[in-house]
């Protein structure tokens, strides 16, 4: 279950540098003067912070599409940044199948509305690779949908006990 809290220090710092990372994506790949014409759009970055490589597992567009494609892989201390017209999506990255101790992946879903006062909304969830592969995009759907404007996700009894 996705729950709320405020950023600290040390997130808020981590935001900012994705935000960086994002502004100079769309202005390298010339893409600030469509994103201007773009009436919802969302720029994001991944991080993967310690050593191991990560993988994309699947992709969803629910509303809109990516404005470039997302990298397959993701090397450990690298990052990606996407951008994603429309904009309602999800992505699935984690660790590869033969990862030690375990290919553990995670869903980032977004949706970003085009309609006035309607909320931007994120949803993400950890867990197994064979629980997080087994849901389908209606039920992803459903829990982005009831999110809200920051998530996470902790996923003591199916995981982190074990690995």
């Amino acid at each position: 279950m996705a729950s709320s809290a405020q950023l600290g220090e040390k997130e808020k710092a981590v935001v900012e540098e994705m935000l960086n990372e994002a502004k100079k994506y769309l202005l390298k790949n010339n893409d600030i003067n469509n994103a201007r014409q773009i009436t919802a759009m969302v720029v994001g970055a991944i991080r993967r912070s310690f050593g191991q490589r990560m993988r994309k597992y699947k992709e969803h567009n629910w509303i809109g599409s990516f404005m470039a494609r997302l990298p397959e892989f993701i090397n450990g201390g690298d990052g990606a940044v996407f951008a994603h017209k429309g904009s309602k999506g999800a992505v699935i990255y984690g660790l590869e199948q033969d990862a030690s101790p375990r290919p553990l992946p995670w869903i980032l879903a977004w949706s970003k509305p085009d309609t006035p006062g309607q909320p931007n909304r994120v949803y993400v969830e950890g867990g197994t690779l064979e629980r997080i592969l087994s849901k389908g995009w209606n039920e992803i759907e459903e829990d982005l949908d009831k999110s809200g404007t920051y998530s996470q996700n902790y996923d003591m009894s199916r995981c982190y006990n074990s690995c």
